[in-house]
């Protein structure tokens, strides 16, 4: 039970970063969105649209996904079957309620493996020749694999929620 207890503290930080990461992550799609809309509107031959905004937006959307689908799974609302414990008694409910955590864990593990190798087999070896963009003005070249590891590591909370 203390090992339970401890675990259930740290999953609540977890929570508390997820919280602001999430927010963080919609706060700029939105701020970028925004300031797209006004650069295509105004467009000067100063005030040029930046093609970086957009990419950069998109993969955001896989961030807040894979932190809302952690969050959900935090709050007990990521997967349920609705009917089933309806017609079954507290003690069956309690045992299908861990049949399906079980599964679900199982599930998100095999899908957490399988992006873990996409991550380490193909976009870090490519990373050199497979640069996300370049912000040209200040000579960067931005990888795609640190918007991609959200993935991997959104499964893995998600299957540890599961196990909590």
């Amino acid at each position: 039970p203390s090992a339970l207890g401890a675990l259930l503290r740290l999953d609540a930080k977890v929570q508390t970063l997820e919280v602001w990461l999430c927010a963080a992550c919609l706060l700029v799609m939105v701020v970028l969105s925004f300031a797209q809309v006004l650069l295509r509107q105004f467009r000067t031959e100063t005030l040029q649209p930046v093609d970086w905004f957009d990419l950069v937006s998109r993969y955001l959307v896989i961030w807040v996904g894979m932190l809302g689908a952690s969050l959900c799974t935090a709050e007990g609302r990521h997967l349920a079957i609705e009917a089933l414990p309806r017609v079954l008694s507290p003690g069956n409910r309690r045992r299908a309620d861990a049949l399906v955590s079980f599964v679900a864990t199982f599930v998100t593990g095999v899908l957490c493996a399988l992006s873990l190798v996409y991550l380490l087999r193909v976009a870090l070896p490519d990373a050199e020749h497979n640069d996300l963009f370049v912000i040209e003005s200040l000579g960067v070249k931005v990888e795609r694999w640190p918007f991609l590891v959200i993935v991997p590591a959104g499964l893995l909370v998600v299957g540890w929620r599961f196990l909590l």
